[in-house]
Protein backbone atom coordinates (compact mmCIF):
# COMPACT_ATOMS: atom_id res chain seq x y z
CA UNK A 1 0.00 0.00 0.00
CA UNK A 2 0.98 3.69 -0.82
CA UNK A 3 0.18 5.98 1.97
CA UNK A 4 -0.17 9.51 0.94
CA UNK A 5 0.44 12.09 3.82
CA UNK A 6 0.09 15.26 2.98
CA UNK A 7 1.48 17.41 6.06
CA UNK A 8 0.85 20.79 6.81
CA UNK A 9 4.16 23.35 6.49
CA UNK A 10 6.05 22.74 9.30
CA UNK A 11 6.02 26.29 9.80
CA UNK A 12 2.38 27.15 10.04
CA UNK A 13 0.21 27.16 12.87
CA UNK A 14 -2.08 24.38 11.40
CA UNK A 15 0.74 21.69 11.83
CA UNK A 16 1.15 22.93 15.43
CA UNK A 17 -2.18 22.68 16.08
CA UNK A 18 -2.45 19.28 14.63
CA UNK A 19 -4.15 16.59 16.85
CA UNK A 20 -4.88 13.26 16.45
CA UNK A 21 -8.97 13.19 15.80
CA UNK A 22 -9.22 10.05 18.98
CA UNK A 23 -12.79 10.26 19.39
CA UNK A 24 -13.46 9.57 16.33
CA UNK A 25 -11.27 6.53 16.31
CA UNK A 26 -12.28 4.73 19.51
CA UNK A 27 -16.08 4.33 20.74
CA UNK A 28 -15.31 4.15 24.46
CA UNK A 29 -12.66 4.61 27.32
CA UNK A 30 -11.64 3.28 30.34
CA UNK A 31 -9.10 4.25 32.90
CA UNK A 32 -6.42 2.10 35.04
CA UNK A 33 -4.68 4.09 37.45
CA UNK A 34 -1.37 1.96 37.85
CA UNK A 35 -0.75 1.18 41.63
CA UNK A 36 1.85 2.58 43.56
CA UNK A 37 4.24 1.01 45.82
CA UNK A 38 7.79 1.15 46.46
CA UNK A 39 8.22 -1.90 44.07
CA UNK A 40 6.14 -0.34 40.92
CA UNK A 41 7.55 3.38 40.79
CA UNK A 42 7.77 3.78 36.90
CA UNK A 43 9.69 6.48 35.45
CA UNK A 44 8.55 5.96 32.24
CA UNK A 45 6.35 4.27 29.81
CA UNK A 46 7.63 3.63 26.72
CA UNK A 47 5.64 0.18 25.99
CA UNK A 48 2.60 -1.55 26.92
CA UNK A 49 1.28 -5.00 26.06
CA UNK A 50 -2.44 -6.55 27.05
CA UNK A 51 -2.55 -10.14 27.52
CA UNK A 52 -5.58 -11.84 29.40
CA UNK A 53 -6.14 -10.43 32.18
CA UNK A 54 -2.55 -9.30 32.88
CA UNK A 55 -0.60 -5.56 31.65
CA UNK A 56 3.21 -4.93 31.12
CA UNK A 57 4.48 -2.14 31.19
CA UNK A 58 8.11 -1.28 29.63
CA UNK A 59 10.59 1.32 31.41
CA UNK A 60 13.58 0.69 28.82
CA UNK A 61 15.78 3.20 30.39
CA UNK A 62 14.82 4.97 33.47
CA UNK A 63 13.74 1.26 35.88
CA UNK A 64 14.84 -0.87 33.05
CA UNK A 65 12.01 -3.47 33.93
CA UNK A 66 8.94 -4.38 32.68
CA UNK A 67 6.38 -3.94 35.63
CA UNK A 68 3.14 -6.46 35.39
CA UNK A 69 -0.17 -5.04 36.71
CA UNK A 70 -3.67 -6.63 36.72
CA UNK A 71 -6.32 -5.89 35.11
CA UNK A 72 -7.39 -3.45 37.62
CA UNK A 73 -4.20 -1.78 37.60
CA UNK A 74 -2.95 -3.70 40.81
CA UNK A 75 0.69 -3.92 40.87
CA UNK A 76 1.97 -7.64 40.39
CA UNK A 77 5.48 -7.82 39.79
CA UNK A 78 8.80 -6.00 38.69
CA UNK A 79 11.14 -8.26 36.01
CA UNK A 80 14.61 -7.09 35.89
CA UNK A 81 17.54 -8.80 34.83
CA UNK A 82 20.31 -5.85 34.88
CA UNK A 83 23.50 -6.64 35.70
CA UNK A 84 26.93 -7.69 33.96
CA UNK A 85 26.08 -11.72 34.07
CA UNK A 86 25.37 -13.75 31.71
CA UNK A 87 21.43 -12.93 30.69
CA UNK A 88 21.52 -9.95 31.86
CA UNK A 89 21.58 -6.26 29.84
CA UNK A 90 24.28 -3.80 31.38
CA UNK A 91 22.58 -0.47 30.22
CA UNK A 92 18.64 -0.58 28.74
CA UNK A 93 16.50 -3.05 27.08
CA UNK A 94 15.86 -2.31 23.79
CA UNK A 95 12.07 -3.68 23.57
CA UNK A 96 10.02 -6.54 24.49
CA UNK A 97 7.60 -9.21 23.52
CA UNK A 98 4.95 -11.24 25.07
CA UNK A 99 4.64 -14.90 23.46
CA UNK A 100 1.03 -15.41 24.03
CA UNK A 101 0.91 -18.45 23.21
CA UNK A 102 3.55 -19.93 25.58
CA UNK A 103 3.33 -17.09 28.02
CA UNK A 104 7.01 -16.46 27.76
CA UNK A 105 8.85 -12.41 27.79
CA UNK A 106 11.20 -11.99 24.91
CA UNK A 107 13.25 -9.21 26.55
CA UNK A 108 15.89 -7.85 23.78
CA UNK A 109 19.26 -6.11 24.71
CA UNK A 110 21.18 -4.27 21.76
CA UNK A 111 23.92 -3.79 23.29
CA UNK A 112 25.21 -7.32 24.00
CA UNK A 113 23.05 -8.28 20.68
CA UNK A 114 21.08 -11.30 22.89
CA UNK A 115 17.66 -11.75 23.45
CA UNK A 116 16.57 -12.50 26.88
CA UNK A 117 13.68 -15.50 27.77
CA UNK A 118 11.71 -15.50 31.04
CA UNK A 119 8.21 -16.75 32.42
CA UNK A 120 5.87 -14.27 33.98
CA UNK A 121 7.20 -15.06 37.36
CA UNK A 122 10.93 -13.56 36.04
CA UNK A 123 12.54 -16.65 35.55
CA UNK A 124 15.27 -17.33 33.26
CA UNK A 125 14.31 -20.03 30.43
CA UNK A 126 17.20 -19.19 28.23
CA UNK A 127 18.95 -16.33 26.15
CA UNK A 128 20.58 -16.42 23.08
CA UNK A 129 23.34 -14.23 21.97
CA UNK A 130 25.64 -13.47 18.78
CA UNK A 131 28.97 -11.49 18.45
CA UNK A 132 27.80 -8.53 16.35
CA UNK A 133 27.40 -5.25 16.73
CA UNK A 134 24.19 -4.27 15.94
CA UNK A 135 20.84 -2.14 16.25
CA UNK A 136 17.94 -4.96 16.30
CA UNK A 137 17.21 -8.39 16.77
CA UNK A 138 14.05 -10.60 16.88
CA UNK A 139 14.17 -14.44 17.41
CA UNK A 140 11.27 -16.64 18.84
CA UNK A 141 12.10 -18.75 21.48
CA UNK A 142 11.52 -22.25 20.08
CA UNK A 143 13.50 -21.43 16.72
CA UNK A 144 17.07 -21.37 15.19
CA UNK A 145 15.80 -18.82 13.24
CA UNK A 146 17.42 -14.79 14.39
CA UNK A 147 16.75 -11.53 12.93
CA UNK A 148 19.42 -9.31 12.80
CA UNK A 149 19.77 -5.83 12.50
CA UNK A 150 23.08 -3.66 11.81
CA UNK A 151 23.03 0.11 11.50
CA UNK A 152 26.15 1.80 11.49
CA UNK A 153 28.49 -0.18 13.82
CA UNK A 154 31.42 -1.61 11.50
CA UNK A 155 31.51 -5.44 11.83
CA UNK A 156 34.06 -6.53 9.61
CA UNK A 157 36.22 -8.41 12.09
CA UNK A 158 33.23 -10.43 13.09
CA UNK A 159 31.45 -11.21 9.80
CA UNK A 160 33.43 -14.50 9.48
CA UNK A 161 32.00 -15.94 12.78
CA UNK A 162 28.28 -16.00 10.74
CA UNK A 163 29.69 -17.61 7.92
CA UNK A 164 30.63 -14.28 5.44
CA UNK A 165 34.08 -13.33 3.64
CA UNK A 166 36.24 -10.38 1.92
CA UNK A 167 34.31 -8.11 4.52
CA UNK A 168 30.57 -7.82 3.01
CA UNK A 169 28.65 -5.76 4.90
CA UNK A 170 24.68 -5.34 4.89
CA UNK A 171 22.01 -4.04 7.11
CA UNK A 172 20.03 -7.07 7.74
CA UNK A 173 20.80 -10.81 8.27
CA UNK A 174 18.73 -13.51 8.49
CA UNK A 175 20.46 -16.21 10.78
CA UNK A 176 20.41 -20.13 11.37
CA UNK A 177 22.11 -21.44 13.84
CA UNK A 178 24.47 -18.29 14.24
CA UNK A 179 25.79 -18.28 10.20
CA UNK A 180 24.18 -15.92 7.50
CA UNK A 181 21.64 -17.44 5.59
CA UNK A 182 20.17 -14.56 3.56
CA UNK A 183 21.32 -10.32 3.51
CA UNK A 184 19.82 -8.16 2.00
CA UNK A 185 20.71 -4.12 2.00
CA UNK A 186 24.09 -3.72 1.25
CA UNK A 187 26.10 -1.00 3.06
CA UNK A 188 29.63 0.15 3.88
CA UNK A 189 30.11 0.95 7.46
CA UNK A 190 33.23 2.63 7.64
CA UNK A 191 33.77 5.92 9.60
CA UNK A 192 30.13 5.51 10.54
CA UNK A 193 28.37 5.56 13.91
CA UNK A 194 25.67 3.85 15.05
CA UNK A 195 22.55 5.81 15.07
CA UNK A 196 19.59 4.00 17.53
CA UNK A 197 16.20 4.15 16.49
CA UNK A 198 13.43 3.09 18.56
CA UNK A 199 12.75 -0.36 16.65
CA UNK A 200 12.77 -2.34 13.45
CA UNK A 201 10.90 -5.28 14.01
CA UNK A 202 7.41 -5.94 15.07
CA UNK A 203 6.04 -9.46 14.71
CA UNK A 204 2.12 -9.86 14.25
CA UNK A 205 0.71 -13.80 13.45
CA UNK A 206 3.52 -15.85 12.29
CA UNK A 207 4.92 -13.19 9.99
CA UNK A 208 7.40 -10.64 10.94
CA UNK A 209 7.47 -7.23 9.93
CA UNK A 210 10.57 -4.86 9.17
CA UNK A 211 11.28 -0.68 8.77
CA UNK A 212 15.21 -0.21 7.86
CA UNK A 213 16.32 2.98 9.27
CA UNK A 214 16.53 6.00 6.99
CA UNK A 215 13.29 4.70 5.13
CA UNK A 216 9.86 5.44 4.43
CA UNK A 217 8.88 1.81 4.09
CA UNK A 218 8.37 -1.01 6.18
CA UNK A 219 8.81 -4.73 4.57
CA UNK A 220 7.22 -8.09 5.51
CA UNK A 221 9.33 -11.06 6.20
CA UNK A 222 7.30 -14.14 5.24
CA UNK A 223 8.76 -17.71 6.25
CA UNK A 224 12.16 -16.43 6.56
CA UNK A 225 12.63 -16.58 2.95
CA UNK A 226 11.33 -13.27 1.13
CA UNK A 227 11.21 -9.91 1.91
CA UNK A 228 8.63 -7.88 0.17
CA UNK A 229 7.87 -4.46 0.79
CA UNK A 230 4.44 -4.05 2.39
CA UNK A 231 3.73 -0.20 2.99
CA UNK A 232 5.17 2.93 1.72
CA UNK A 233 4.87 6.03 2.91
CA UNK A 234 4.79 9.34 1.02
CA UNK A 235 4.77 12.60 2.25
CA UNK A 236 4.39 15.49 -0.24
CA UNK A 237 6.62 18.34 -0.30
CA UNK A 238 8.93 16.66 2.45
CA UNK A 239 12.66 14.79 1.87
CA UNK A 240 13.26 11.61 4.07
CA UNK A 241 16.43 11.55 6.09
CA UNK A 242 19.20 9.77 4.44
CA UNK A 243 22.23 7.72 5.48
CA UNK A 244 24.38 10.50 4.27
CA UNK A 245 22.55 13.36 6.06
CA UNK A 246 23.37 11.91 9.41
CA UNK A 247 26.62 10.76 8.95
CA UNK A 248 28.40 12.86 6.08
CA UNK A 249 25.92 16.68 6.02
CA UNK A 250 26.27 18.15 2.84
CA UNK A 251 27.33 21.70 2.64
CA UNK A 252 29.30 21.62 6.22
CA UNK A 253 26.00 21.46 8.23
CA UNK A 254 26.20 19.69 11.42
CA UNK A 255 24.27 16.67 12.50
CA UNK A 256 21.75 18.52 14.67
CA UNK A 257 21.53 20.76 11.81
CA UNK A 258 20.42 18.16 9.40
CA UNK A 259 18.44 16.95 11.96
CA UNK A 260 16.31 19.11 12.68
CA UNK A 261 15.82 20.68 9.32
CA UNK A 262 12.06 21.66 8.21
CA UNK A 263 12.19 19.82 5.23
CA UNK A 264 12.45 16.50 6.45
CA UNK A 265 10.82 13.52 7.75
CA UNK A 266 12.16 10.42 9.10
CA UNK A 267 10.01 7.28 10.47
CA UNK A 268 10.36 6.37 13.93
CA UNK A 269 9.03 3.63 15.47
CA UNK A 270 5.74 1.45 14.70
CA UNK A 271 3.19 -1.50 15.20
CA UNK A 272 0.72 -3.25 13.77
CA UNK A 273 -2.58 -5.47 14.79
CA UNK A 274 -5.13 -7.56 11.99
CA UNK A 275 -6.59 -4.11 11.42
CA UNK A 276 -4.26 -1.32 11.60
CA UNK A 277 -0.58 0.03 11.30
CA UNK A 278 0.05 2.81 14.00
CA UNK A 279 3.52 4.69 12.82
CA UNK A 280 5.52 7.74 14.97
CA UNK A 281 7.41 10.37 12.90
CA UNK A 282 9.58 12.86 13.76
CA UNK A 283 9.74 16.17 11.77
CA UNK A 284 11.86 18.94 13.07
CA UNK A 285 11.99 18.03 16.59
CA UNK A 286 8.04 17.33 16.24
CA UNK A 287 6.66 13.94 16.24
CA UNK A 288 3.40 13.04 15.21
CA UNK A 289 1.00 9.49 15.09
CA UNK A 290 -0.03 7.94 11.78
CA UNK A 291 -2.80 5.69 11.81
CA UNK A 292 -3.73 3.80 9.04
CA UNK A 293 -6.52 1.53 8.79
CA UNK A 294 -5.23 -1.88 6.67
CA UNK A 295 -8.91 -2.72 5.64
CA UNK A 296 -10.52 0.68 4.61
CA UNK A 297 -6.93 2.74 3.53
CA UNK A 298 -8.54 5.45 6.12
CA UNK A 299 -6.34 7.61 7.38
CA UNK A 300 -5.49 9.68 11.14
CA UNK A 301 -2.31 11.78 11.98
CA UNK A 302 -1.55 14.47 14.36
CA UNK A 303 1.40 15.79 16.99
CA UNK A 304 2.49 12.78 19.24
CA UNK A 305 2.17 14.48 22.30
CA UNK A 306 -0.88 14.49 24.58
CA UNK A 307 -3.85 13.18 22.04
CA UNK A 308 -6.90 15.15 22.54
CA UNK A 309 -5.84 15.03 26.01
CA UNK A 310 -5.91 11.62 26.49
CA UNK A 311 -2.58 10.78 27.02
CA UNK A 312 0.27 9.61 25.18
CA UNK A 313 -0.10 6.75 22.51
CA UNK A 314 2.10 3.69 24.52
CA UNK A 315 0.97 0.49 22.55
CA UNK A 316 -1.50 -1.06 19.92
CA UNK A 317 -3.64 -4.20 19.93
CA UNK A 318 -6.57 -5.72 17.70
CA UNK A 319 -8.71 -4.46 19.67
CA UNK A 320 -7.97 -0.85 21.19
CA UNK A 321 -5.24 1.99 21.56
CA UNK A 322 -3.25 2.19 24.68
CA UNK A 323 -2.50 5.78 26.11
CA UNK A 324 -0.22 6.72 29.37
CA UNK A 325 -1.10 9.61 31.38
CA UNK A 326 1.40 10.78 33.82
CA UNK A 327 0.07 12.89 36.03
CA UNK A 328 3.75 13.99 37.24
CA UNK A 329 4.10 15.96 34.41
CA UNK A 330 3.57 19.44 34.69
CA UNK A 331 1.55 20.27 31.52
CA UNK A 332 -0.92 17.41 31.69
CA UNK A 333 -4.47 18.04 32.04
CA UNK A 334 -6.18 15.94 34.85
CA UNK A 335 -8.49 12.91 33.81
CA UNK A 336 -10.87 12.93 36.92
CA UNK A 337 -13.74 13.33 35.10
CA UNK A 338 -13.48 9.73 33.00
CA UNK A 339 -13.14 8.28 36.65
CA UNK A 340 -17.24 9.56 37.37
CA UNK A 341 -19.68 6.98 37.32
CA UNK A 342 -17.20 4.16 36.17
CA UNK A 343 -17.32 1.35 38.34
CA UNK A 344 -14.64 -0.34 36.86
CA UNK A 345 -11.96 2.42 38.02
CA UNK A 346 -10.93 3.31 41.20
CA UNK A 347 -12.63 5.84 42.31
CA UNK A 348 -10.03 7.99 44.84
CA UNK A 349 -8.41 10.40 43.77
CA UNK A 350 -5.21 11.04 41.79
CA UNK A 351 -2.05 12.45 43.65
CA UNK A 352 0.58 13.95 41.86
CA UNK A 353 3.09 11.34 43.10
CA UNK A 354 1.17 8.21 41.68
CA UNK A 355 2.43 6.38 38.79
CA UNK A 356 0.71 7.45 35.58
CA UNK A 357 -2.69 6.31 35.00
CA UNK A 358 -3.04 3.68 31.30
CA UNK A 359 -6.59 4.86 29.34
CA UNK A 360 -7.75 1.95 27.07
CA UNK A 361 -9.66 3.09 23.97
CA UNK A 362 -11.98 0.88 22.25
CA UNK A 363 -11.58 0.69 18.53
CA UNK A 364 -14.43 1.24 16.51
Amino acid sequence: DTITIKVPSIDSKQFIKTQFDIKNICKSFRAIPLETTKESIIGSIDKVVLHDSLIFVGDFSIQKAIFIFNKEGRFIRKISRQGKGPAEYRFSIRNFWIDKSEDIIHIVDSDRSQVIYTNFFGDLLEYKMIKLFGSDLYQNYNDSIMHFYVNGRKNSDLLKDIGLKNNEEYNLYILKNGKAIKKYFPINSKNTVLYESTNNFFPLDKNLFFRPTYDYRIFELSHYDSLFCKYFFQFPGYNRFKRHDWFYPSQKKSISEVSTSKNHISLSKFSINNHYLFVNAICNRYGFNILYNRQTKEIHYGLAGYASSFGLIVGIDNHSILFAKDHRAVSTEKIDHLFIGNNDNINNPISEDDNPTLIIGSLN
